[in-house]
Parts: C-alpha cells; sequence; structure tokens
C-alpha cells in the first residue's frame, strides 16, 4: 500500500511538473512573468529565486500550479493600514517589501501603508514610523520583490510583464503549452517503455530479448535473431509473427531462426 501511494506520488508529480513547465517555459518565451512556480499545494516547505520567478515545494503533493502576473488569481493588493517594511537601494528605490509578520526576515524602513500601485506608476505611499504628520512616497523598482504573508518572496507584477500584455498568440501558446508538454511526456514514456521492455520491433522480425522471456531463452533464441517462419508460415514482421503465434497456446511451435552464423528450427511452446 505504502509502495503504491509513493509511485502514485512521483508519477503524478511528474506529471504535474511537466504541464506546469509547459506554462512556465511559454510564458517565459512571450515575455510574460512568472511569479512563482509551485510543486504541491498548501503550505510551503521552502523555496528559491531564480530568473525573477520563486521556485516553491508545498506540503501536499497533490498538484501544483505556475502563477503568471496578471492572472485571474494573482493579487498582490496591499490594503490601507498595513503595516509593511521597505527596503531601499542606493539610489532610495524600494527593492523589497515585507507584509508578513515574520519581521526576522529582514530590517527595512517600518511603514503604515495608505496607498500603493505596484503595477502602473509603481509606489508605495505611507506613514513612516507611524508618524502621520508626514506622508512619504518610495518609488518601487520594477524588479523589486514583496513577501506575503506566510513569507514567500515573489516579484511585483509591472503591467508590462503581465499575462494580458502578450500578444494574443502568445497568450494561447501559453494556455496550451502543458497539455502540448504532457503529450511529448507521453511520447517519451512510451519510446522508453518500448526499449525497456524489449519485443520485436513493428517493422521487423528481429527479437531483443529480455531476462523475463523464458519462453524465446528455452527455445534458444537469442538477442538479434530473425523468425523467418512460425510452422512453415513465413514471418517478416511482428504482425506477421503474433497472428501465427497467437492462437497455438499450449501447442509445440516451430520455428525457422536466423542468426549470425546459421539458420535452425526451433521449438517453442507457449
Amino acid at each position: 500500500m505504502i509502495t503504491t501511494i509513493i509511485a502514485f506520488i512521483i508519477v503524478f508529480g511528474i506529471i504535474v511538473i511537466s504541464h506546469e513547465f509547459g506554462h512556465y517555459y511559454a510564458a517565459k518565451k512571450s515575455g510574460i512573468l512568472v511569479r512563482e512556480f509551485s510543486v504541491g499545494m498548501g503550505p510551503k516547505l521552502f523555496y528559491f529565486i531564480r530568473n525573477h520567478t520563486t521556485f516553491t515545494l508545498r506540503l501536499l503533493p497533490l498538484g501544483g500550479y505556475v502563477r503568471m502576473a496578471g492572472d485571474a488569481d494573482d493579487d498582490e493588493e496591499i490594503k490601507p493600514g498595513t503595516p509593511v517594511s521597505l527596503r531601499l537601494n542606493d539610489d532610495d528605490l524600494v527593492t523589497s517589501i515585507n507584509t508578513s509578520n515574520k519581521n526576522s526576515l529582514f530590517q527595512g524602513i517600518p511603514v503604515t501603508v495608505v496607498k500603493t500601485d505596484l503595477e502602473n506608476e509603481l509606489y508605495v505611499e505611507g506613514y513612516e514610523n507611524g508618524d502621520e504628520s508626514e506622508l512619504k512616497r518610495y518609488s518601487v523598482a520594477h524588479d523589486a520583490t514583496i513577501i506575503e504573508s506566510d513569507g514567500t518572496e515573489v516579484q511585483i507584477a509591472p503591467v508590462d510583464v503581465q499575462f494580458q500584455s502578450a500578444s494574443l498568440p502568445h497568450r494561447m501558446i501559453t494556455n496550451v503549452a502543458g497539455v502540448f508538454n504532457n503529450f511529448i511526456l507521453t511520447i517519451l514514456v512510451f519510446t522508453i517503455l518500448a526499449f525497456i521492455q524489449g519485443g520485436v520491433a513493428n517493422n521487423s522480425n528481429r527479437v531483443n530479448v529480455t531476462p523475463t522471456d523464458s519462453v524465446a531463452r528455452d527455445a534458444g533464441i537469442k538477442n538479434g535473431d530473425r523468425i523467418l517462419s512460425v510452422n512453415g508460415v513465413k514471418t517478416t514482421n511482428w504482425n506477421d509473427l503474433a497472428t501465427n503465434i497467437q492462437d497455438k497456446a499450449g501447442k509445440k511451435v516451430d520455428l525457422k531462426v536466423q542468426n549470425d552464423k546459421q539458420t535452425k528450427n526451433n521449438f517453442l511452446n507457449p
């Protein structure tokens, strides 16, 4: 039971990662900011940031998602009255906004938010250190990050890198890229399984015997042998061979086998 569950999680995880990577890759190529690439759902276990995308591993292995800038589910509104900490660079541009109550994340300028615009004008307005006598306005860098309530750090989503700003063809490709990636994965998996499991190629009568093919091995058939005929009936490909053997269960079958050195008759008990 445990083995089955683990196998399911691994297989499902591969399918999810493949699907979401299709969306991720197409979005990146289309100039759409992918704010988060998540494997799993629920509380995060850990994350790292690379190429402006936050990659997270979450507790529940029941799916995943790609969070694109401007998506319907992508909401980063900072409500008035929210206490935040701002990190500024040498040019006095905000490079990170901490909205989490995990104050240990970094030491910044404490501000009580009055108004923000992180899509167009890129600014934060508020009262510094609780001083309501002076409303201050801080300019925000285009590539600034925001630390959300759960402690996950993602990039802000200026309008020029949002999903809606991409061309229609790019948006369409991004939407279908996940399914396309799963299609490619299916072809790849079946190709690998075909090599692993062995057998006879569809357009050939050459045999590839695996360690589990005890019947073929008992009949003296080896890798690379060609099955020329079954009970005197000529076979040139896998379909011919399968057709002539399938109704011979429990009966002795006379196979004419050719290898690199000679042609001989072998008897098979399917």
